[in-house]
């Protein structure tokens, strides 16, 4: 293999626009579990949005493989969509997951060796028939590794992703890591919490009881909405229909990704939820909920948390990535690393919508680098939730 990615000029590609074809089965198996990646480009997830979600969308898959000497060396979970007269071509659920990298072949990326490569999926990528390309969410490297696609010169994403290296054990860790006083108010807080009871941290094994976490966390989240107002996508059926099916496609033997959920609780009373996924030697943060009545003064979400990295340390995990969404709390452990979007015309009529969406990208950046104005959007929203508008 070594041997033929050195000698490698063009590699071999292939697309795929079926999800049942098992050559497309076992690329995709072999490059999640011996490759580079992330849960949001996986078989488990791709293939449960397109089931509950896409497929209704009227939106096609469009796998990219790329194969030197007949072996997977990289995939691109991609999908075309009709938009009014125009062909767009996206990553597969790029709307509701972290960020976007595809499976490459691990040792492709650490000796450098993925010029021809990226060359050559960009050009299947512009021989797609499509009128824009719409890539978003591109990290810089993937688990700690270059991202062949990623091109500095790409729009900046509205988007940035929280990751952080782990060692272990838990306690050197967060003496390294956190201060003395946070940690003290920490153990305070949960002092607090749980008075004369022991708060539990709970990591969830088994598919019941993972399924009935994962409700638990869309409740509170609903509960959430309503004294916020910050919407939950996740109370949608087909949403809720497609986050239970990656529960279930992940923990199949041929999956390379885990889905998780953890809790803390509190005499049977669950606090706060996790739900996250483990790819190789990293911990990915999705969503997580709390509860929503006075107990959260003493921050339930924050113990998790606390615990949750504490435990991934112990476990040998080398990164954790706490993924998008601005939150105060993400800073204390990592600074923000933002994610590239390649937004390209390929056609004469898809230029007016190429120049759209950067200008709104653009836009939406800027509000949200605006703190007073998001300070104020929250508190108006709050405010007209709360009074049942």
């Amino acid at each position: 293999m070594r041997n033929g990615l050195n000698n490698v000029t063009t590699p071999k590609i292939e697309v795929f626009q079926d999800f049942s074809n098992p050559k497309l089965l076992d690329a995709w198996e072999e490059l999640e579990k011996n490759g580079t990646g992330t849960p949001y480009n996986s078989w488990a997830w791709a293939s449960s949005w397109y089931t509950h979600i896409g497929a209704a969308r009227g939106i096609k898959p469009y796998v990219i493989v790329a194969y030197v000497e007949d072996e997977p060396v990289a995939l691109l979970p991609l999908a075309l969509q009709r938009k009014a007269s125009l062909t767009v071509i996206r990553f597969l659920a790029d709307k509701i997951g972290n960020q976007n990298t595809g499976f490459w072949k691990t040792e492709l990326l650490e000796g450098g060796e993925f010029s021809s490569i990226a060359a050559a999926l960009r050009q299947a990528i512009h021989e797609s028939g499509c009128d824009i390309i719409q890539l978003r969410n591109m990290s810089q490297t993937i688990e700690g590794l270059p991202n062949p696609l990623f091109r500095v010169s790409d729009q900046l994403s509205t988007n940035a992703i929280y990751p952080f290296e782990l060692f272990a054990p838990s306690q050197d860790f967060m003496e390294a890591r956190r201060s003395k006083r946070t940690r003290s108010g920490v153990r305070q807080k949960r002092r607090r919490l749980q008075g004369e009871s022991e708060l539990v941290f709970v990591d969830h094994k088994d598919l019941e009881t993972q399924a009935s976490t994962l409700d638990t966390l869309i409740r509170q989240r609903d509960e959430r909405q309503a004294l916020t107002g910050i919407p939950n996508a996740f109370s949608v059926p087909e949403v809720r229909a497609f986050l239970h099916d990656f529960l279930k496609l992940s923990a199949e033997p041929r999956s390379g990704v885990r889905a998780t959920m953890h809790s803390i609780e509190l005499d049977g009373e669950v606090l706060a939820t996790n739900f996250g996924a483990l790819c190789h030697k990293t911990f990915y943060c999705y969503s997580l909920s709390i509860i929503s009545d006075e107990r959260t003064r003493n921050s339930p979400g924050l113990i998790l948390s606390f615990d949750l990295i504490a435990q991934m340390c112990d476990d040998g995990l080398e990164r954790f990535d706490y993924g998008v969404g601005k939150e105060d709390y993400k800073l204390g452990w990592a600074e923000p690393d933002y994610l590239r979007d390649w937004i390209e015309a390929t056609t004469a009529k898809g230029r007016a919508l190429a120049a759209t969406t950067a200008a709104l990208l653009k836009g939406k950046q800027m509000l949200r680098d605006n703190k007073l104005f998001w300070k104020t959007y929250r508190s108006v929203r709050g405010a007209l939730r709360r009074a049942g508008l």
